[in-house]
């Protein structure tokens, strides 16, 4: 057996699968359900020890696997071979009933570090269905609960909505097999690669956006524009580091030819897991309009997008998008778009360039 590739598919393979249970504790009216199956040419007692045992989940769960298997037991594992149980890295599943060779119901008690969903998992179980259908034949049905109607609960049914076909089908490729490991999982490798990436992101984002935002703390920004009809537009922006010491909270003045008056406050934070996560922004300007929207990352380097649906107190709604263009330490250009009902640009304004001062 190729020792090599063994370690490469069990730790591979834990990723979409130790973390499909979770706790119980979302209302009944605003949960859904993740339901998905897989058909298996093995006998049920097969894929069941796979479950089961250590032995059994050290073939295809997790290199490293610590089981207490009873109702209230554990099934803690981690897929850093070189790693401990118990360390940052540890998922730590806990056996809710079970019924032998025909269901075990798990949670998630303990998420490794980074887990981007780590709140939102909390509102989830899984309920795991072992039907025979013959001698060497089998279903495993699987249904996620739990799941709520918020963006970070979304997010993470279609990650797992993925993960899970995933991982049914590693599972169907061992159990068929024979529990023999020792075969190529090259592509499989890839592929779950590809799923965690697109976890990861948007944690990565936030960090990224959260520290090009910073960059702006200090100074003033300034922009001054005279037109050839004699007018002058000067604008005026300083940003401080909030309590959190991870908040921002940004003042701005306009002067409109009658000298420098308050404009806006914005305050820029971190969203909480159970409103998506990410960078979140709370905007209120002279007139009183209110804006509260997100701050991400732009396709090109070092740019920062604002999402802004302003409504001021009217009423009325009117949706922008602000694009930040940093160029250097001590400078950014701002470029402002108005957005139709359908999201379309409806009208563009030139490019505003700020270059900070003392």
């Amino acid at each position: 057996m190729n020792a090599t590739r063994t370690c490469t598919f069990k730790t591979r393979l834990t990723v979409a699968t130790c973390l499909l249970a979770c706790t119980l504790g979302a209302s009944a009216q605003d949960m859904r359900t993740l339901k998905q199956s897989i058909e298996i040419d093995a006998p049920v007692q097969l894929v069941w020890e796979l479950f089961s045992t250590e032995e059994g989940l050290k073939q295809w769960m997790a290199p490293l696997v610590e089981l207490d298997f009873r109702v209230g037991g554990t099934i803690k594992s981690s897929y850093q071979a070189d790693g401990t149980i118990g360390d940052e890295n540890t998922i730590t599943n806990t056996i809710l009933v079970y019924d032998p060779g025909l269901m075990l119901a798990l949670k998630a008690t303990g998420a490794p570090q980074g887990f981007p969903y780590a709140d939102a998992i909390k509102d989830t179980w899984s309920v795991f269905h072992f039907e025979p259908l013959g001698e060497n034949r089998m279903r495993l049905r699987l249904h996620g609960h739990g799941y709520r109607d918020n963006p970070d609960s979304v997010a993470m049914y279609k990650f797992f909505e993925r993960g899970n076909e995933w991982a049914l089908q590693q599972l169907k490729e061992l159990a068929e097999a024979g529990n023999d490991t020792d075969r190529n999982t090259d592509q499989a490798d890839a592929e779950l690669d590809e799923i965690l990436d697109e976890a990861r992101g948007s944690a990565v984002q936030s960090d990224t956006t959260l520290e090009l935002l910073h960059t702006l703390i200090g100074g003033s920004w300034r922009h001054d524009m005279h037109s050839t009809d004699g007018s002058t537009f000067r604008v005026r922006n300083e940003i401080l580091l909030g309590p959190d010491r991870h908040s921002l909270i940004m003042h701005g003045w306009q002067d409109r030819g009658e000298g420098m008056k308050p404009h806006a406050v914005t305050t820029a934070y971190r969203l909480p897991t159970s409103e998506g996560g990410g960078i979140g922004f709370l905007c209120v300007d002279e007139t009183g309009s209110l804006t509260r929207g997100r701050i991400t990352l732009g396709h090109e380097e070092s740019t920062l997008i604002w999402d802004w649906p302003a409504i001021t107190l009217a009423g009325e709604t009117q949706h922008y998008r602000i694009e930040m263009r940093l160029d250097g330490d001590d400078h950014y250009v701002m470029n402002m778009s108005k957005l139709d009902a359908d999201g379309a640009v409806a009208k563009r304004w030139p490019s505003i360039p700020f270059t900070r001062g003392k």
